[in-house]
């Protein structure tokens, strides 16, 4: 009895302390068989924790490819709408004939600042007019005369403000000032190169439907005048209005980096 005590009838298991470790067993962290190879620094524990699987994001995906087609088709876009504003004065002519329809005018005024609005963003992204201060200046200040001309239509065909106002005064002389505005900004255009050939010139010819209004007007009545003169204009802002929605001079946005 005293020898089965001494020696057991079974082999006795190994301390805990000889076991190898399952992670150390299948490589570790690392992937490693042996558990010291496998054991990771901290700073590179953390690296792996925050380094997420790579899962493909529809929404990502589709918003590069959205980016990368917006400003085409907003090109596209504001060049179209520009070409169909673009004969408004020369509707209203033919409907109004010498007559005064404050209705008429008003809307006819809004259209056609909103083809005029739509032109001058168009070529404020293609830098028509040149990438320094000058060229962005030109632009912004033909834009902030474009919607006050735009205001004086809305006043104009609603009736919400008369001659007596202030305001009504300084929308109504934005209409002529913002064509006297456009010969600066031809000239910007045609000094800036950034047009190839004939469509260099268009923005500067495109004030010029003023003079031409006048000088028949005063030959041959002045009914006919203004619609020559807005038949002048129509074409004139059709052409840019195209230029606006063809042309492919237009600055690559800077891709943003993506965040891992």
């Amino acid at each position: 009895m005293g020898s089965r005590s001494e020696k057991p009838a079974f082999p006795a298991r190994p301390p805990k302390a000889h076991r190898i470790p399952q992670s150390g067993a299948r490589g570790g962290v690392g992937g490693s068989g042996s558990s010291d190879e496998g054991r990771a620094s901290p700073e590179e524990t953390a690296l792996r924790v925050l380094r997420l699987p790579q899962k493909p994001d529809r929404f990502s995906s589709l918003g590069s490819k959205v980016a990368r087609r917006e400003r085409p088709m907003n090109n596209q876009t504001l060049g179209t709408i520009a070409m169909i504003c673009a004969p408004a004065l020369l509707i209203e002519g033919l409907l109004v004939r010498g007559g005064e329809n404050a209705a008429i005018t008003g809307i006819a005024s809004m259209v056609f600042m909103v083809g005029w609005i739509c032109s001058n963003i168009g070529m404020h992204r293609m830098q028509a007019t040149g990438i320094g201060w000058w060229g962005h200046a030109v632009l912004i200040i033909q834009l902030v005369g474009l919607v006050l001309a735009f205001l004086f239509g809305f006043f104009e065909a609603t009736g919400l403000l008369g001659s007596d106002s202030v305001i009504f005064d300084v929308t109504d002389a934005a209409w002529p000032l913002s064509m006297l505005w456009m010969v600066v900004v031809g000239v910007t255009v045609i000094r800036a190169k950034r047009l190839s050939g004939w469509q260099r010139f268009v923005p500067l010819l495109c004030p010029f439907w003023l003079p031409i209004a006048g000088i028949v007007g005063m030959i041959f009545g002045w009914v006919t005048g203004n619609i020559v003169g807005f038949g002048y204009a129509a074409v004139l802002w059709v052409l840019l209005g195209n230029i606006v929605r063809s042309n492919s001079q237009q600055p690559v946005p800077t891709p943003r980096p993506s965040v891992q």
